[in-house]
């Protein structure tokens, strides 16, 4: 689970990564190495081979934007929450969203802990709907 974990949060519009159903090796390549001889081979392989490697997609933005507005809501009534919630309505939500986290250790820590927990019941629900069902 650790390496998909990984995978989905890495996976993104500049790096395709792919699960390969026979090995359990998470694959893939980014728009700066696409071109490379071995990467070339790979993106051949992946590509033609859609029953054995599974493209990862993370769950979408706006779902996740939804997560942290739910975490967000979660929390007293305080600064803290007020800091967050003005970050997600920003042009960068997720992103400004997690740079306010760092000022508050306690609260990053337990939103790392639910975003894990619901990437996980993502992954469960992807892999689950994959053909054969994993």
């Amino acid at each position: 689970m650790a390496a998909l974990l990984a995978a989905f949060r890495a996976a993104g519009a500049d790096q395709e990564l792919y699960l390969d159903r026979e090995t359990g090796e998470i694959v893939g390549w980014s728009a700066e190495t696409e071109e490379l001889g071995g990467v070339r081979e790979l993106r051949g392989q992946v590509l033609g081979d859609p029953l054995r490697f599974a493209r990862i997609e993370p769950p979408p933005p706006e779902e996740q934007k939804q997560w942290a507005e739910q975490f967000t809501l979660s929390l007293p009534p305080g600064p803290d929450r007020g800091v967050l919630g003005a970050a997600l309505m920003g042009r960068t939500p997720l992103r400004t969203f997690r740079a306010a986290l760092e000022d508050s250790p306690g609260h990053r820590a337990r939103w790392l802990a639910e975003e894990r927990r619901r990437l996980e019941a993502a992954i469960l629900g992807w892999l689950a709907g994959l053909p054969g069902g994993g």
